[in-house]
């Protein structure tokens, strides 16, 4: 079975990439803050669309 990591979409790999590059976190804590911030600008940006989650 292939793992998953051989599955990775390189789309997301590129965004992993700018996200590490703009936050430039220093540990764990840190890139859970930056993946928060992101989720609420992405879960405003898809609300304010009409959207619901």
């Amino acid at each position: 079975m292939a793992s998953k990591r051989n599955k990775r979409i390189p789309a997301s790999m590129a965004i992993t990439r700018a996200i590490i590059h703009e936050y430039q976190p220093k540990n764990t804590e840190e890139m859970q803050e930056a993946i928060k911030d992101i989720m609420g600008i992405w879960i405003g940006e898809f609300e304010k669309g009409g959207r619901k989650l």
